[in-house]
């Protein structure tokens, strides 16, 4: 009798936990994209000169007040970064970019997650099991009572939702067989070193149980008031064994009354998506001194230079081309000096500094011009304008140059060392928020601008509008409603059998 019940053990948990590998292969890179959708930091063009103006329009369509209509559209939802539209383009710019395993970051974490819950509920199913007999099934545990355990267990798995969010957006490929060094990837020092700091992350706490008590509250209170026949059987009296069963009539209400459960949980959608977007941004957020997660791909960037998506990818290029061309490499390089502290000059203002050099020497020196060959002294304007100019080439020329080991025969080019925890991509999946960046790295990053922390839920609100509009606080609604009328419709096999009953 113990090898039979032994063996139905086996069997159980082995169809149970090839039905979770299923589930997680089917539902893994759904949940990752919806994840990094919701953590995308795309705020609002300010200038989109170089960005939207490709030329003069060549004809009389474009023209018309449609195109002009669509182009003020176009400026108004502007954003700087990787623009992406919904879950199923997110999953496309995964796969092209980072391949199968992108979509699946953080399946580790879950899978062990469900393994240990699962291992804990048949220690527990077994250790109670004698106990078990005696407890009324048939009867619903009250309303406050269901509420207040989804918020408990809300407050337990607080950390393991912040290690999963976080392994999902992070730039490297976390490898979680080596638990040790990925917790020292995805948290700060002194969330290492006291895990319940976790619990301390401004705003975090407060706004998963606002999400977790309006759900929670509304969907159960919605589904007792207008779903009866989903209610356990109620004895007719105390003393006596026989219960109450669904009537006609109870079926008819049952019927009208999924149809505005249907409504009522897809208009929930509209509550709990903002607040779900608000947890996904304060779960990413590292502390004010730690470095932010996408300074991984700034230490692997190539040099800055102007972009497509960033205008402020430019301004660099712009000090060096001002007129002061002397003034500007002295301010470039007090602050290297002040930022980086490095004695390792960059390629352009060597180039720069040599040029102002020849500047202040005494000695006339003659530039030879394509369209003359004869040449005169030049002012000190003419040999300021000349640095500019050169300085301007040698910005341009710089992919030129770094195929070449040295730049000149004295000035060597730096190449730009990349981590060997990083895979070689060629761009970043999404654009995480910067906090209290250099101008370096901001350069490096889709050009975003320094902006300040979050300081709790409110102002993670206030900020998401104010910085990325109101789209940011409804990304990935259609999927959520879409997986709430799939978990809803799963209710329809208990009609149906209840209409058969009274047909």
């Amino acid at each position: 009798m113990l090898i039979a019940d032994l063996f139905v053990l086996v069997v159980g948990i082995v169809i149970y936990g090839l039905g979770c590998a299923i589930a997680l292969a089917l539902t893994m890179p759904f949940f990752v994209s919806l994840t990094r959708l919701r953590a995308n930091y795309l705020p609002k063009a300010v200038s989109l000169t170089n960005v939207l103006t490709e030329g003069e329009a060549s004809s009389a369509q474009d023209q018309s007040v449609l195109y002009s209509l669509m182009m003020r559209t176009r400026r108004a939802t502007a954003k700087i970064g990787p623009v992406v539209d919904g879950v199923f383009p997110m999953i496309w710019r995964t796969k092209r970019l980072e391949g199968w395993r992108g979509l699946y970051q953080g399946t580790t974490i879950v899978a062990s997650g469900v393994f240990v819950t699962y291992t804990i509920s048949v220690l527990l199913f077994l250790g109670l099991a004698r106990s078990l007999d005696s407890i009324p099934w048939e009867r619903r545990e009250p309303f406050i009572w269901e509420v207040f355990s989804d918020v408990i267990q809300a407050v337990v798995v607080l950390p393991f939702d912040v290690i999963l969010k976080r392994t999902m957006v992070h730039p490297q490929r976390l490898n979680w067989f080596h638990p040790k060094t990925s917790m020292q990837q995805v948290l700060s020092l002194t969330e290492y070193a006291q895990p319940w700091r976790m619990f301390q992350i401004p705003g975090l706490l407060y706004a998963m149980l606002l999400r977790v008590t309006l759900v929670s509250t509304l969907s159960l209170g919605a589904q007792r008031c207008l779903l009866p026949y989903y209610e356990p059987l109620q004895p007719s009296d105390p003393s006596q064994d026989d219960f109450e069963g669904p009537t006609s009539a109870s079926t008819k209400a049952t019927v009208a009354g999924f149809i505005a459960y249907l409504i009522v949980t897809l208009l929930l959608q509209l509550i709990a998506v903002p607040l779900e977007c608000i947890v996904v941004r304060l779960s990413i957020q590292r502390p004010i001194t730690q470095q932010p997660l996408h300074i991984a791909y700034a230490n692997n960037a190539s040099p800055p230079r102007p972009s497509v998506e960033s205008h402020q990818a430019s301004v660099p290029t712009q000090e060096l081309v001002s007129s002061k061309g002397k003034k500007a490499a002295k301010d470039i390089d007090e602050r290297e000096e002040h930022q980086n502290g490095s004695d390792t000059e960059p390629v352009i203002h060597q180039a720069a500094r040599s040029e102002l050099d020849q500047d202040e020497e005494p000695s006339t020196q003659v530039a030879a011009t394509p369209s003359s060959a004869t040449s005169f002294p030049k002012s000190s304007e003419e040999s300021d304008e000349n640095a500019t100019l050169t300085l301007h080439r040698d910005s341009s020329e710089m992919d030129e140059e770094q195929a070449l080991p040295m730049i000149n025969e004295t000035v060597p080019h730096v190449q730009p060392s990349a981590p060997r925890t990083l895979s070689p991509m060629s761009e970043p999946v999404i654009a995480l928020r910067p906090c209290d960046e250099s101008l370096d790295e901001m350069d490096s990053f889709y050009g975003a601008a320094a902006v300040e922390p979050y300081m709790g839920a409110k102002d993670c609100f206030h900020k998401m509008i104010a910085e990325e509009g109101y789209e940011s606080l409804y990304r990935g609604l259609p999927f959520s409603m879409g997986m709430s009328l799939i978990v809803t419709l799963g209710l329809l096999p208990g009609l149906i059998d209840m209409f058969s009953l009274f047909s």
